[in-house]
């Protein structure tokens, strides 16, 4: 597939790491943990497409270029892993960060195997530090069948609450919440 930057597209997007947090010394180093798996999901057509840092000024075309960027925890990683390598400012870029929406509704943020278990009924854990370990192991297949799993995930929550109105969430008492929503 070969996504085409000329029209204005949502996208659901998840970027993986070659490497974690303590392997270049903290969050302050976040432009040092490169790109091993970039992911685009095509939220008309379905379609997705993986990416890695060789592809980073295509990356960044493609998301200045969208019409709305959907992903779990945005700014606070994929925007920052992306702005520290290419030296790119992506704060126009629009965009829904289903974490940072989930907390401002409930006033605290809740972990993304919360939302994919309460909506999806989905047991899928986020570890940032699988594709790294995948990434040096040399298995590429792994990690790139766990980076499709998660833009899936991402992609069904989105179509869940945009068809619905809501979403589910379970707190760390195991209570299961709907979360109305607006996207």
């Amino acid at each position: 597939m070969n996504i085409s930057s000329d029209k204005l597209r949502t996208f659901i997007f998840d970027l993986h790491t070659k490497q974690t947090f303590d392997e270049v010394g903290g969050k302050k180093h976040i432009e040092k943990m490169g790109i091993s798996i970039a992911t685009l999901l095509d939220f008309e057509s379905g379609e997705l497409q993986l990416f890695s840092e060789k592809d980073l000024d295509k990356i960044i075309n493609l998301l200045k270029n969208a019409y709305l960027v959907v992903v779990i925890n945005l700014q606070k990683f994929s925007f920052r892993v992306l702005e520290g390598i290419s030296h790119s400012n992506l704060s126009s870029v629009k965009n829904l960060d289903i974490l940072k929406y989930v907390k401002k509704k409930v006033h605290f943020k809740p972990a993304p195997e919360d939302l994919f278990a309460a909506t999806l009924e989905k047991s899928l854990k986020i570890d940032y530090s699988t594709v790294p370990r995948f990434f040096k192991q040399g298995k590429t297949d792994e990690a790139q069948k766990y980076v499709v799993q998660i833009a899936r995930a991402v992609y069904d929550i989105y179509i869940f609450g945009k068809k619905k109105g809501y979403i589910f969430m379970n707190d760390k008492t195991g209570q299961r919440w709907k979360i109305s929503v607006n996207w």
